[in-house]
């Protein structure tokens, strides 16, 4: 009797931990958004496109802290605001002419920041694109 209330436990507890790991997936990929929210990308794009239109100068894009009050209309608290920046960096260099590429996604937003944590040698907002080439070559 005590071995199979014990195979009982057992199995109760290896159901558990399955029904919990099968809802913790924190890797990057690509579709994460497919079920969740599948027009996240297009969201992006249409916003950056939009704000590409009003301001030719696609650094100044590119610098942009996002919210995410345009994904958050379509989909509530599902898109983390690191992925929307992501897509809206890969948007900003198509709409610039220039190369695309897949983003995976999945980030997670982290929920402490930091003044101290960013590194200090960081350039500032007002660099133009020659003295950001300059910086990052070195």
């Amino acid at each position: 009797m005590a071995h199979k209330k014990m195979r009982s436990s057992l199995v109760a507890l290896v159901l558990v931990v399955a029904l919990v790991m099968s809802g913790v997936d924190a890797t990057v990929r690509y579709g994460f958004y497919d079920h969740s929210c599948p027009n996240a990308k297009q969201i992006v794009f249409k916003e950056i496109q939009k704000a590409y239109e009003k301001n030719t100068v696609a650094l100044g894009i590119l610098r942009l802290i996002f919210h995410d009050c345009f994904v958050r209309e379509a989909c509530p608290g599902v898109v983390s605001c690191a992925d929307i920046l992501a897509f809206a960096s890969r948007d900003t260099v198509i709409l610039t002419k220039g190369k695309g590429w897949e983003v995976p996604a999945g980030r997670m937003d982290g929920s402490v920041s930091n003044v101290s944590d960013p590194p200090l040698n960081l350039p500032p907002a007002t660099f133009t694109s020659q003295e950001l080439v300059s910086v990052f070559a070195s």
